[in-house]
Formats: C-alpha cells, sequence, structure tokens
C-alpha cells in the first residue's frame, strides 16, 4: 500500500429525450485525479483508463525496485462512490471479491486492476464535501450552487475558468480533509 493521498471526481451532463421526463442519458465531460500535490484531467474514461494503466506501470516498477512480492496498492478517495461506481460498472467487469457494499449500490469500496482501491470518503466520513471541509479545516470546496448543473457540457466543450477550478477544487479539497482526518487519528493509510 502506498500512503500517499489520491481522490478522483467526476462532472456529468444529462440529457432528457425530447418530451419525456423518465428517460434521461448521463454521460462524463471531464475527470480530475488529484495525487498529493497533482492534478490530473481528462475528458473521457478511455484517458482515465490509460492514466491508471500508467500509474499501475509505475507502480509495479516500484514494486520490483522494493522487492515486493506484488503490486503496492493505491487508495483513492471517491466522495459519493455510489454515482461513480454505477458508470464505472458498466465498463470495467468488478468481480465479487472487489467489492464491498452497505447496501444495495452503496459500495465502501472497490478494486481494480489488482492496484487501485476506490473507498468512499461520504461513508466514511458521513458528511457533505463541503461540510467536511469545514469540519477539516481545509480550503472550501467551491459553492455548487453557483455551477450551472443543467448546463450541458460534453467532453469537447471548452470550459471556463471557473469550472476548471469547480472541478480542481472537489478533489483538492477531498485530498486535503482525508489527510487530516487519517492524521488526527494517528493512523496512515498503509
Amino acid at each position: 500500500m502506498f500512503n500517499v493521498f489520491a481522490a478522483f471526481d467526476i462532472e456529468t451532463s444529462t440529457i432528457w429525450r425530447s418530451g419525456e421526463n423518465t428517460d434521461a442519458h448521463s454521460f462524463l465531460y471531464i475527470w480530475s485525479m488529484q495525487i498529493e500535490d497533482y492534478l490530473i484531467r481528462g475528458r473521457s474514461w478511455d484517458e482515465w483508463v490509460e492514466c491508471l494503466s500508467v500509474l499501475r506501470g509505475a507502480m509495479d516498477r516500484y514494486g520490483k525496485e522494493q522487492k515486493l512480492d506484488k503490486c503496492p496498492n493505491m487508495i483513492i478517495w471517491v466522495h459519493n462512490l455510489a454515482y461513480e461506481f454505477t458508470i464505472i460498472s458498466g465498463f470495467y467487469p468488478f468481480q465479487d471479491d472487489e467489492c464491498f457494499f452497505r447496501d444495495v449500490r452503496k459500495p465502501i469500496y472497490c478494486r481494480m486492476f489488482d492496484a487501485f482501491e476506490l473507498r468512499c470518503s461520504y461513508i466514511q466520513s458521513n458528511l457533505s464535501l463541503a461540510a467536511l471541509t469545514k469540519q477539516t479545516g481545509v480550503p472550501v470546496k467551491l459553492s455548487g450552487q453557483k455551477y450551472d448543473y443543467d448546463k450541458v457540457r460534453f467532453p469537447w466543450t471548452p470550459l471556463s475558468d471557473f469550472e476548471l477550478d469547480y472541478t480542481r477544487t472537489d478533489v483538492e479539497s477531498l485530498v486535503a480533509a482525508m489527510k487530516v482526518r487519517v492524521h488526527r487519528s494517528g493512523d496512515t493509510l498503509l
């Protein structure tokens, strides 16, 4: 296990079938992943899987250099993992032993590629991201009230500085908040 703090978040748009309120189609238009102080972004699921593949390769090399029996794992915090899991499970073939659920469609964690463990920080903290950042005293997540969630954005839609700051702040704040929570308890991720 790596003792590094990472977070992942997606932003999606929803399109409703013309004239119907029951047929919605949601899709990713940007993802953000923060690993300690480093931000990685992409606009498609393929790019995220490619990012994980590159990270997995680096982690494998590190494990071999350290003479470890297997690739070390990286914990990636996701606030409200249930949402991301719904979409990821559509293209990643999770095995039963890779997921642990609190309830139907409410994963506490799920593991991917024998290297990454996505953990639900919402379940762990029982707080909204805004409340979690306030409780831990880290830079506050930007207000979702100022972000236009009804605007339809596609992976190719240019994003404003505010929209990019909003996506960055979500993962940056989550990394900082989870770091405070783990350290306050005198623990590590190892």
